[in-house]
């Protein structure tokens, strides 16, 4: 038996009030979840709900023992959210190539939101194209050259380049 299973089906079944409510709310049969939480009974050597006709009630031990292992569950959850997060998470520097018009209006707009939901990612500073040049813009990261938003040369295949 699986004991982070048997934990999530018990605080399941604590939540829902039933077992076939927490048999529905998991896609398995009734008896399963009966199953489950009768083994985690006998692992445990302690009653950890009170059975009725009317239905099901969780004894004291049963009450702590469903407060602790919420809390685990919960901290378990967190912890493969952070491990997924953790790959996930872009950083480095953020170069940006545009024309000017659509960086005004869709990127610049969107970037505060990018940059608060990839805080390892290089900042840019505020826009401000160099009007003598053509209508491409790179975003340089501060303490690169330059420090800001200038314009290029566009290339004949109208890609930049990232070294530049």
């Amino acid at each position: 038996m699986d004991r982070l299973a048997a934990m999530e089906t018990f605080v399941l079944v604590v939540d829902a009030g039933s077992f076939s409510a927490a048999a529905r709310r998991l896609n398995i049969g009734q008896p399963a979840v009966s199953k489950l939480v009768a083994q985690l009974e006998e692992r445990l050597g302690v009653k950890l709900l009170a059975r009725t006709t009317r239905g099901l009630t969780a004894t004291e031990a049963g009450f702590n023992y469903y407060q602790r292992a919420r809390r685990s569950i919960e901290e378990a959850d967190e912890a493969e959210t952070a491990a997924r997060g953790a790959g996930t998470s872009l950083t480095g520097k953020l170069r940006i190539a545009a024309a000017v018009t659509f960086a005004r209006i869709h990127l610049m707009p969107r970037l505060p939101e990018f940059l608060q939901r990839h805080p390892d990612a290089a900042r840019c500073s505020p826009l401000r194209p160099d009007r003598r040049r053509t209508r491409r813009l790179i975003a340089r990261p501060k303490g690169s050259r330059g420090d800001r938003l200038t314009r290029a040369e566009l290339l004949p295949s109208r890609l930049m380049p990232l070294d530049r």
